[in-house]
């Protein structure tokens, strides 16, 4: 094909492959398509409801470009990267609280949404193994006790492996967090475990991880039923451990939460995507969950779903957990966090918004997202004046904030959400500021 047949970005656009696989197109042609198609993309950085990292150093590109061609899996040929990864575990088990008398094992997941799946099938296989080796299908319906506030990966989970999903509602009764005191009468003999929230992805509040703990204390007193507890911490994994403000216990030093997850590719710092499922120590980790693989040199046994994964977002995440410590990271969170809280504060004191996230008041038990709606006595006024419409609107000009409704019952609460990432700078932040009120006072 004669390249300079296309003389128009529509031309060329027009000209790249849709439904079928044509003959092949010059290199050159393709890439101008492909540009095309991609100019109306919102710029990552404006892309402001999302929690996924949009920034790199630049040694953290250097590593990127020098490791993606390593898989993860292939351990006997890239015994660097298995130290490496090796390491991350053992780091992000001692951040996470882990005794000097257990050895926390895990591994790096394609996200958090594997890592959930991965949290609840152990929990499932503990359950069965200390039922006889009872199968669900033969014997109860295996439940799980969670908030209506979930990620929906936990649904997915439960679904795949045939578990009832037994919910307790959140709101604003609750803080738009767990209620323990709602689970008394959702447990039973088939309850497999609890799943709790460490920043939840709608309102960023944290779940009250230990006192969650204490009502399965004295359901065991009562029952003499051991029922353990994992933490989504997908967005709070990153965020909690490095509060200064110490928010309360939530962590392994709770003796019934056996496994947490993190994403690494959000307050973790790495590039997208990556995810940590941890257990608190090996016996948590049932054997029939390691596949057994010969099909490189060595010897491997991964507990993981899926087998190829580039090497390169764990390396990214050793270099920031080496680079930056403890203090460098807490150095982050607490900048973040007051950003968010700046950002409240803002909001508030326009008078047309509420906060529902807790960022922009003294409380450690939340991340930095500013999670607000519409004052309810301004919408009287101008019913027009919607969150929908407001994000429509932010969206023409070329910043994403997403319009969702809270997992709220009986209640249909809109509300809009700007995630404070390490990577969002002060002048793209200070322009959406300038943007939205523009919009009030159109």
């Amino acid at each position: 094909m004669d390249p300079d047949r296309y003389q128009s970005s529509e031309e060329i656009f027009s000209g790249l492959p849709t439904h079928t696989l044509g003959n092949g197109l010059p290199t050159s042609f393709v890439k101008s398509g492909i540009d095309r198609l991609l100019e109306h993309d919102i710029e990552p950085e404006h892309n402001l409801g999302s929690f996924v990292s949009t920034g790199m150093n630049d040694i953290g590109e250097r590593l990127l470009m020098e490791s993606y061609k390593k898989n993860l899996a292939c351990q006997n040929e890239y015994p660097g990267v298995r130290e490496i990864h090796d390491r991350c575990v053992e780091i992000l088990g001692t951040v996470w609280g882990s005794s000097c008398n257990e050895k926390p094992t895990g591994w790096a997941a394609s996200g958090s949404s594997e890592a959930i799946f991965l949290a609840i099938l152990a929990m499932k296989r503990k359950w069965q193994t200390e039922n006889g080796g009872v199968a669900s299908f033969n014997g109860p319906t295996l439940n799980i006790i969670t908030g209506s506030h979930a990620h929906v990966a936990v649904t997915n989970a439960a679904k795949a492996n045939d578990i009832e999903i037994r919910s307790v509602d959140v709101g604003p009764e609750s803080n738009y967090s767990f209620d323990p005191s709602k689970m008394q009468g959702l447990l039973d003999s088939s309850t497999i475990g609890v799943v709790l929230v460490l920043g939840n992805t709608y309102t960023g509040h944290f779940d009250p991880i230990e006192n969650v703990n204490t009502v399965l204390d004295n359901y065991e007193q009562l029952h003499g039923r051991n029922i353990p507890i994992h933490v989504d911490a997908a967005s709070g994994g990153f965020v909690a451990p490095f509060n200064c403000g110490k928010p309360g216990r939530w962590d392994f030093t709770i003796p019934r939460v056996i496994s947490i997850n993190a994403s690494g590719h959000k307050f973790g710092l790495t590039a997208a995507a990556l995810g940590w499922i941890i257990w608190r120590d090996q016996r948590f980790l049932p054997s029939d969950m390691l596949h057994q693989s010969s099909y490189l040199s060595g010897h491997h046994e991964l507990p993981t779903l899926r087998y190829s994964q580039s090497s390169s977002s764990v390396l990214i995440q050793y270099y920031h957990l080496a680079r930056l410590g403890r203090q460098g990271f807490e150095n982050i969170i607490q900048d973040l966090l007051q950003r968010s809280s700046a950002l409240g504060k803002t909001l508030e004191e326009t008078g047309i918004f509420t906060c529902i996230s807790e960022s922009h008041r003294a409380t450690a038990n939340t991340l930095p997202v500013v999670v607000f709606r519409v004052n309810p006595a301004v919408q009287d006024q101008r019913p027009e004046f919607t969150e929908q419409w407001i994000s429509d609107q932010l969206f023409d000009k070329g910043y994403s904030v997403p319009c969702s409704k809270l997992p709220t019952h009986g209640e249909d609460i809109e509300v809009l959400r700007v995630v404070i990432r390490p990577s969002l700078k002060p002048t793209v932040l200070d322009s959406f500021i300038t943007e939205l009120l523009s919009l009030l006072n159109a």
